[in-house]
């Protein structure tokens, strides 16, 4: 019993700094530049039109950066992947989309399409993390404007199993 509380307490601890770590990868360009693959698709301006528009501030990119989506997350229908980063080991994965929906249905999608396949460990407004087989998986909710267009990044981190002693 002592081992499994020491287990799960590792596994929280290694998750949390993970998600500290996962967290900031987007904001420091640094270790993009020396630790993973970065392809970034300029956000398109907006093009001038005699029909009244929302207000947006958010711009959807017309298409995909180069990339690939996770296996088993599938993605938000209709969204467009507009950052994708993977370390050089292969074990963290940042993925970053925009959609043309409200950051609720967002967060619902994922809740429910994720619950059979991933354990959810916690949710709140903005983040929803999982896990499974030793990978660990974050969906966080970045922004979303008036119009609605949501932007959202996916965070995967597959964990080393520590060897038993």
């Amino acid at each position: 019993m002592v081992i499994l509380i020491f287990i799960l307490g590792f596994s929280g601890g290694v998750f949390y700094w993970t998600y500290l770590k996962t967290k900031n990868i987007s904001s420091s360009a640094l270790n993009a530049a020396k630790n993973s693959q970065s392809f970034i698709t300029p956000t398109p301006t907006a093009s001038s039109s005699a029909v009244a528009k929302p207000v947006s501030n958010l711009k959807i990119p017309d298409i995909d950066v180069e990339g690939a989506d996770l296996a088993d997350v599938p993605r938000y229908p209709g969204s467009i992947r507009s950052i994708y980063e993977k370390s050089t080991d292969g074990t963290q994965v940042l993925i970053e989309y925009y959609a043309k929906e409200s950051s609720s249905k967002i967060w619902e999608y994922y809740k429910n399409t994720l619950k059979d396949t991933w354990t959810l460990m916690s949710a709140d407004k903005q983040t929803l993390t999982f896990s499974k087989n030793g990978a660990e998986l974050a969906i966080e909710i970045i922004d979303e404007d008036e119009t609605p267009i949501s932007q959202y990044q996916i965070s995967y981190t597959k964990v080393e199993a520590q060897p038993a002693e």
